[in-house]
């Protein structure tokens, strides 16, 4: 029974030795310690073969795989314009060097570069091997690097030189013509306003010419003159009228008078029918007078004529004694007959005048029922002129700023760029090449040669 119960004996083999998660002592660091001596000891030889030639491999990488070559640059580029002394040019779409980055690297300008360096047909694997190795980032305001590798030094430095002067050319060139094209625009667009408005003065002027008596700008005088030649109508009307009914009565007054009179009659009574015919042309101005007729008015200045060529008849009749029977013309009908002729006359000058002012106001009522049809014509060719030389006006503004805006950048073409580094070769020494390769590769061969180590005190609890 005892002999059932004793604890059986543990194989021969590896004693397990405790983990760090168990607590080491010093002691079983120390013992660690010197077992890691043993074993490097023990496989010194393999570590050292395996440096060793892990050193020799990193030199001869040096001459038989040589390291990529670099060229780099800086610049500081300009994106914004320079001051237009004419006017300040503001568009939002406009400027130098937009999204410089993408731009640098895009497989366009790379074509272009390798077509300026005699490439004629660049293949896309070419294309896509340079864009792997350039690279063009900011490092400050408006700074930036650009870094090309190649495996030959001389090919680095001669493609990033000629992509930095295409870069900068085709950008320059590409906002440039942005401007010259705005101009060009504005040119094309300034002739063809210049004909709407040389078509707009033509139709303006002709409106002016076809219509000078008549041009609504005027209305206020038409109406004006409207209401004048109406007056006056109305006046020449009236007097008219009167002169007709003077002329009928003067006729009437003639019909009853004859040309000779005879009579017999000594001196006082040769003299009566001169007084008598006075008192009637006395008593018909004192009514021409109650009935408001002016001095100047033709009957008052007939019945004055008349009394004073009676006064004379009287006086002279009265000077001769002796008894006769004589015959003489009729002064009253000779009067009346000349009041007659002057108001024929009148008459004559009046209708003329009435037709006149018929026509003067039949062409004003004409000229006048046109105006609203004309005043909307008319302003419509105004209108349609004032803008036409108001759009011009701008457009000219506009491709004074755009060109004197060209002049200005391509003076200065200079200006958009400062170029910080040049493109050069990146340097690296050959014995830090060396150095670095060897201890590199060095350090690779003694991570082998502790892995075949390791390998080989794994083994024989391996198999």
């Amino acid at each position: 029974m005892s002999e059932t119960l004793q604890k059986p004996t543990p194989p021969p083999g590896p004693r397990i030795q405790p983990t760090m998660m168990d607590g080491l002592t010093v002691k079983d660091i120390v013992n660690q310690v010197k077992r890691f001596f043993r074993f490097l000891k023990k496989y010194w030889l393999l570590l050292m073969v395996g440096s060793v030639l892990g050193g020799i491999a990193g030199v001869l990488t040096v001459f038989l795989l040589p390291s990529k070559a670099a060229a780099t640059f800086q610049i500081r580029l300009v994106p914004r314009f320079l001051e237009n002394p004419v006017a300040r040019y503001e568009r939002q779409n406009t400027e130098f060097f937009r999204s410089a980055e993408q731009t640098f690297n895009s497989s366009p300008l790379i074509t272009l570069t390798l077509k300026s360096l005699g490439e004629t047909t660049p293949t896309e694997a070419q294309i896509f091997s340079i864009e792997r190795n350039l690279s063009f980032y900011p490092i400050g305001e408006h700074v930036y690097q650009g870094r090309f590798t190649s495996r030959d030094a001389k090919s680095a430095f001669t493609f990033l030189s000629s992509h930095v002067a295409m870069y900068l050319e085709t950008e320059i060139s590409k906002t440039l013509r942005g401007i010259q094209g705005e101009a060009d625009f504005l040119t094309k667009k300034i002739k063809e306003t210049d004909k709407e408005l040389r078509d707009s003065e033509v139709a303006l002027q002709e409106f002016r010419e076809k219509h000078a008596d008549g041009l609504p700008e005027l209305a206020r005088e038409h109406y004006y003159f409207l209401r004048q030649v109406q007056q006056a109508k109305i006046e020449v009307q009236a007097k008219l009228d009167q002169t007709r009914l003077e002329l009928k009565l003067n006729k009437e007054k003639l019909a009853g008078e004859k040309l000779f009179v005879e009579s017999k009659v000594i001196s006082s009574q040769r003299a009566q029918p001169y007084q008598d015919a006075m008192v009637r042309a006395q008593k018909d101005m004192a009514e021409a007078r109650a009935s408001e007729l002016s001095d100047d008015h033709p009957e008052i200045k007939r019945l004055t004529a008349l009394v004073g060529f009676l006064k004379e008849l009287n006086e002279q009749a009265q000077k001769t004694s002796d008894t006769e029977i004589e015959r003489t013309r009729n002064p009253i009908f000779e009067s009346i007959q000349d009041a007659v002729y002057q108001l024929e006359v009148q008459e004559e000058v009046a209708r003329t005048e009435y037709d006149q002012i018929t026509t003067n106001l039949k062409q004003a009522e004409s000229i006048v029922a046109a105006l609203p049809e004309l005043q909307k014509v008319y302003a419509e060719l105004n209108r349609n002129y004032g803008v036409t030389q108001q759009f011009h006006a701008k457009l000219l503004e506009q491709l004074q700023v755009a060109q004197t805006q060209l002049d200005l950048e391509r003076a200065s073409v200079e200006a958009r760029y400062d170029i910080i580094v040049p493109p050069s070769i990146e340097y690296t020494s050959i014995t830090k090449k060396l150095i670095a390769r060897m201890i590199l590769l060095a350090l690779g061969g003694f991570l082998v040669g502790i892995s075949i180590a390791i390998v080989a005190e794994l083994k024989p609890y391996v198999i």
